[in-house]
């Protein structure tokens, strides 16, 4: 996963799932969620590199994963596939509507319960 100091937010989740993902805030903070039979999103690990504090169990994400990168001051939207070898860009575009956007992505099939 990749961290950037400024003024965005990735998300990142287990390529064919939806069900659990990580939030990172500019690479200040990291949330790992975990989505609840009633469909609530509830954090199960937090990484807060300014307060210097970390709690819960660190998801291990050393398989292929997507991810969504919102460059919020640049009004600029980029997701893409991860491996532990390196990721490739899928796409690019530019918005103007607010709020966090999540795609799915051409061909990809899931394997998490829904």
């Amino acid at each position: 996963m990749f961290h950037t100091k400024d003024n965005t937010k990735t998300v990142t989740l287990h390529e064919g799932e939806a069900l659990r993902f990580t939030l990172d805030e500019s690479g200040y903070c990291e949330r790992y969620y975990e989505v609840n039979e009633e469909g609530l999103a509830v954090v199960k690990w937090q990484n807060d590199s300014v307060a210097q504090r970390e709690w819960g169990t660190k998801p291990n994400f050393n398989k292929n994963f997507v991810y969504f990168f919102d460059e919020f001051m640049g009004g600029q939207f980029t997701y893409g596939k991860m491996t532990p070898d390196g990721g490739t860009e899928l796409g690019k575009f530019h918005r103007s509507r607010r709020g966090f956007l999540v795609l799915p992505i051409e061909g990809e099939k899931r394997t998490d319960a829904i």
